[in-house]
């Protein structure tokens, strides 16, 4: 009597992807491991817009993942230059996506938006 098993093609995947993984070097395992968070970090990114006095500034933002040091709390810091910014009162504003799931709509990409005023001097 012939017994069929169902394929799992999940937990295939994952088993195939961690034996690749080991076959690897340890120069392309680094490589691989760190594309890996560059692409994570550039989703995160993406989920961010940033605008001073109107402007944009989502292309010139420099992020790099972060452990506080008062209690190693991890996250992302970000940086941009603010050169091109005259002195005197400016606004920024930071409008956050992320995912709301509610009963009415499944899944939906909510933002919040957050407005900061703060003064430039030299």
């Amino acid at each position: 009597m012939r017994t069929s098993k169902k394929k799992n093609v999940k937990n295939d995947f994952y088993r195939d992807s961690a034996k690749n993984l080991r076959i690897l070097s340890a120069s392309q395992r680094d490589q691989w491991h760190e594309d890996k968070l560059h692409t994570v970090l550039d989703s995160i990114k993406s989920l961010v817009d940033i605008h001073i006095d109107g402007t944009s500034y989502n292309d010139s933002l420099f992020c790099q993942y972060y452990i506080h040091p008062n209690l190693e709390e991890k996250g992302i810091l970000c940086h941009f230059s603010s050169a091109g910014i005259a002195k005197g009162p400016h606004q920024l504003e930071v409008e956050r996506k992320y995912l709301k799931i509610l009963p009415i709509f499944p899944d939906s990409l909510v933002s919040r938006r957050y407005v900061l005023p703060f003064i430039k001097v030299d």
